[in-house]
């Protein structure tokens, strides 16, 4: 029986309670895009996500920002995948086949999701260096491409995701696509509010000492419970909190706990999981 184009209210709510437990976690770019990587496959059967943000779309002279890798395959080897970053990084996307195709087919667009035999027929993915020296080694093929338009420091920047099923699998169906596209066209307005873009710093950068004071000042805690909190002098504490006012940029406690409070973020803390 085909399956319907048409997203159903289950599907809405899956989307929707996802995009909410990547807000709770949304204070740290790392925790939530693994999160929402996590669950997207899970709402479209997907086996790997390549995630990130990218710029120069409307130029043409495309250049990433952080990218982030989710697998179903915890032993996966991924010397593959940080072999394509290295070849990014040294000389461009020369190398590629499909992201360029994809720019050259949608350049200037805000909002495009499409799939990988839309852009080019098979004869030339399966010979393509990419493909073989990549996502086969990957064990994955069956792509759907998709980017949409996000807030952002610099200018031209996108919210990018290659999703992908194993090697053999059903290919993506009209259906996947549209659930992708609206999951893009929800995700990317929160980029930068809701959701820290990977041009914010994050906390789970940070010392576990120093992580475990930022916790304990955003629940209120003052130096004197801090320390006796976490078993160290309030000379130590002061050292922290100068450190965490150096690494976000702010100037006092209240501008500290501001940042919280005006983006919504959750309490969940995950990236402070001893305290």
């Amino acid at each position: 029986m085909k399956k319907s184009k048409r997203i159903r209210l289950k599907d809405l709510r899956a989307i929707y309670q996802l995009l909410g437990e990547c807000r709770e976690m949304g204070d740290d770019h790392t925790l939530w895009k693994a999160h929402w990587a996590k669950g997207v496959a899970k709402l479209v059967d997907a086996d790997m996500i390549m995630s990130g943000g990218l710029t120069g779309w409307r130029t043409g002279r495309l250049e990433r920002m952080e990218d982030s890798f989710w697998s179903s395959n915890p032993n996966l080897d991924l010397t593959p995948w940080f072999r394509s970053l290295e070849l990014w990084d040294e000389g461009g996307i020369d190398y590629q086949v499909l992201l360029p195709t994809f720019a050259e087919s949608f350049q200037g667009q805000p909002s495009i999701t499409t799939e990988r035999q839309r852009l080019m027929d098979d004869k030339t993915w399966y010979r393509s260096f990419e493909f073989q020296e990549i996502h086969r080694q990957l064990e994955v093929d069956n792509i759907l491409v998709t980017i949409q338009e996000m807030q952002s420091q610099t200018n031209d920047a996108y919210h990018t995701a290659l999703i992908a099923r194993q090697i053999g699998k059903q290919k993506y169906g009209a259906f996947e696509l549209n659930l992708i596209q609206l999951i893009q066209e929800e995700t990317a307005p929160l980029i930068g509010g809701a959701l820290a873009s990977v041009e914010e710093p994050k906390p789970s950068d940070l010392p576990p000492r120093v992580r475990q004071v930022l916790q304990c000042i955003l629940e209120g805690d003052g130096d004197k419970q801090i320390a006796a909190r976490l078993e160290i002098s309030p000379h130590t504490v002061k050292q922290y909190v100068k450190t965490l006012f150096r690494f976000f940029q702010v100037n006092s406690r209240n501008e500290l706990m501001a940042r919280w409070i005006k983006r919504g973020w959750g309490r969940s803390f995950q990236w402070n999981q001893n305290l």
